[in-house]
């Protein structure tokens, strides 16, 4: 009787385990059509300037973003007033936004645009282009605060003239007022860095 129990038992154990694998499978085969990708961002740089990684040693043309398993989702933290940057968003893990942490060399300053911004999805174009309000850029150590990604060149702020190397920290994350529009999209653009005269 008990080898009867036990061999039940076992059996159904197995089946709730064989469900459950296959659930998380599936969820996570759907899951992955839904994710926001935003690719690690080209660094268009002019004359005389560098862009180096958070150690200040290597020189790099890409910045490389934090990653998110997940993808995006809309921030859920109080928007500072001055910058409007969530609380939720910042430069350690757990945020809600992606994020690089740079230093760049510009001796004569710089001003630094988004360009050349691009979002694919199986979307209408026109959806699209409603949602690009909702996704937020911004450089922490600039004044001008975030911004949305609604123009086709987004200016985010000037870099100081300096002979030292100087740090910044790259913010990119969707609104709390983001939709499902932007579900299952790549987010891509470049960053120039410009001359100031």
């Amino acid at each position: 009787m008990r080898r009867k129990n036990l061999a039940t038992t076992v059996a159904t154990m197995l089946c709730a385990l064989l469900f459950i694998v296959i659930g998380s499978c599936f969820s996570s085969f759907i899951y992955k059509r839904e994710i926001i990708k935003v690719l690690d961002p080209p660094l268009v740089l002019a004359e005389g300037m560098a862009v180096f990684d958070a150690d200040g040693d290597k020189s790099i043309t890409k910045l490389k973003l934090s990653s998110m398993k997940l993808g995006l989702k809309p921030a859920t933290g109080e928007e500072d007033a001055e910058t409007n940057i969530p609380s939720t968003v910042h430069s350690r893990k757990g945020s809600e936004g992606q994020y690089a942490t740079f230093k760049v060399y510009v001796p004569s300053g710089a001003k630094v645009v988004i360009k050349n911004i691009k979002i694919e999805s199986k979307e209408k174009e026109e959806d699209i282009k409603k949602e690009r309000e909702n996704i937020k850029v911004a450089i922490k150590e600039f004044e001008d605060g975030a911004k949305s990604l609604t123009e086709d060149e987004v200016t985010l702020g000037n870099v100081d003239a300096s002979d030292e190397r100087q740090e910044l920290t790259f913010y990119v994350w969707l609104s709390a007022k983001a939709g499902d529009v932007l579900k299952a999209s790549t987010i891509s653009f470049e960053i120039h860095f410009e001359s100031l005269s």
